[in-house]
């Protein structure tokens, strides 16, 4: 089971502090994780990432214990529900 480190800190009344990853990499994704953020946020409306990128970005942050974030380039449901099912 994944330890939801970002969750742990919300319920305890905690701020979090987060970095956000546009590049579309997962390396880079995985270098934000490991920097210490309490969460990193893949940012599909701003950033040049894309839904292809998606899954290996959320499997970098994983494999650093962070939970994935996703920022969605549109607020409609069958986005939303793609982010979701990616990771």
């Amino acid at each position: 089971m994944f330890d939801n480190h970002l969750k742990a800190l919300w319920a305890s009344g905690g701020q979090a502090i987060g970095g956000w990853a546009t590049l579309g990499s997962p390396f880079a994704t995985e270098v934000l994780a490991v920097a210490g953020f309490d969460y990193v946020c893949v940012d599909l409306q701003h950033g040049v990432s894309t839904f292809s990128e998606l899954p290996h970005m959320l499997q970098a942050m994983r494999a650093a214990g962070r939970a994935p974030i996703v920022r969605v380039p549109v607020n409609e449901a069958a986005t939303i529900m793609r982010a979701l099912d990616t990771g």
